[in-house]
């Protein structure tokens, strides 16, 4: 008879998969979590409280915590587990193996960098299974990994889902800038009718915005999205509405608290960049109108392409500073765009 033991690990607060993993696997016997949050292994237990569970704690676990590692007797085969950040496994694994080979272990488990392994050294199976939540592979939704267990045999399946992004997404903190794509007007299309069955109607009117939303303008590939409330006093309650359907809240972006951040992705990418204020309030200028006078003046495409490329080559690795360094252009599209549109020339002021 075979057993079927699911393992996961780094899940981070999110186990929104879990039940995409039971109801894609059918009957699993045993569920092992590698850390990172041991917290949701009490959530994963009520939604299945028949279910063999074993865990250890991760690095984001709390210090005092234990076990940090075990090893488990499970349907005949000894599993050695550990999170990972013990043994330096980002470095490698060799002092990995070495711990498997003084417990005698047959199989050793670990986590911590979110990349999916698998590999046979000195007769021991070991196996990473990615992470849940947060996987560090280009296109991948969620990962982990199933041991059948037979009489005879140890049969180990490495499983993920796919992520169809459509080209749309960049890692945190990078720059890349790649050419201006169709998709970009589909998945902003997409997003706006959602948000507009989230927050019905506390919303007045949404544009997509950013260089993504200019024809022909390369760009990061991760669509920004201004949102007008019907006042400011409905930020809480999409707030609300925003987190508990994937968003992540960053905060009031300046002191005036008249524009509230938020971004979207998956695992270490950010796809979608979404802004809450007004209808007509400067933050709404700044964003609508300066996208309208680039994409309406060549001179400012030019203008805002060449110092892009420039900025994107010498910043790759630091958005912060690329982001800052656009800093005085965009202020004079700012003033330009509301002299032409609003027939007021206007400069805002801003601490820096």
């Amino acid at each position: 008879m075979i057993k079927k033991i699911a393992i996961i690990s780094d899940t981070h607060g999110l186990i929104d998969y879990i039940d995409d993993v039971f109801e894609y696997e059918g009957n699993i016997d045993c569920l092992i979590h590698l850390g990172d949050y041991y917290s949701d292994m009490d959530l994963i237990k009520k939604k299945y409280p028949d279910l063999l569970t074993y865990y250890i704690m991760g690095n984001h676990d709390m210090d005092w915590l234990e076990p940090k590692e075990a090893l488990f007797n499970v349907y005949g085969v000894r599993i050695f587990a550990t999170h990972g950040h013990l043994y330096q496994i980002k470095l490698g694994i060799d002092s990995l193996i070495k711990k498997a080979k003084e417990v005698n272990a047959d199989v050793v488990l670990y986590g911590h960098n979110h990349i999916q392994k698998c590999i046979y050294k000195d007769n021991i199976i070991v196996i990473n299974p990615g992470s849940i939540s947060e996987p560090r592979e280009d296109n991948c939704l969620f990962s982990y990994t199933i041991l059948e267990i037979t009489k005879n045999e140890i049969i180990v399946k490495s499983k993920w889902a796919n992520y169809d992004s459509k080209g749309i997404g960049l890692e945190i903190n990078t720059v890349k800038l790649v050419p201006h794509s169709d998709t970009w007007k589909e998945a902003f299309l997409a997003e706006k009718k959602n948000l507009e069955d989230l927050l019905g109607n506390k919303v007045v009117q949404i544009e997509h915005v950013g260089s993504t939303s200019i024809p022909n303008m390369p760009a990061k590939p991760i669509i920004d999205i201004v949102v007008a409330l019907d006042s400011i006093g409905s930020v809480e309650y999409a707030t609300k509405k925003l987190v508990s359907n994937g968003y992540i809240y960053k905060g009031p972006i300046e002191a005036t608290n008249d524009r509230f951040g938020f971004v979207k992705g998956v695992g270490n990418k950010r796809e979608e960049h979404l802004y809450l204020t007004t209808l007509n309030s400067e933050v709404w200028y700044d964003y609508v109108l300066v996208r309208d006078y680039v994409t309406e003046h060549k001179e400012a495409f030019d203008a805002y392409l060449n110092l892009k490329t420039t900025l994107a080559e010498k910043y790759a690795d630091d958005r912060r500073k690329y982001t800052k360094s656009k800093f005085d252009f965009l202020e004079e599209m700012h003033r330009l765009s509301r002299k032409q549109y609003l027939g007021v020339d206007y400069k805002k002021k801003v601490n820096m």
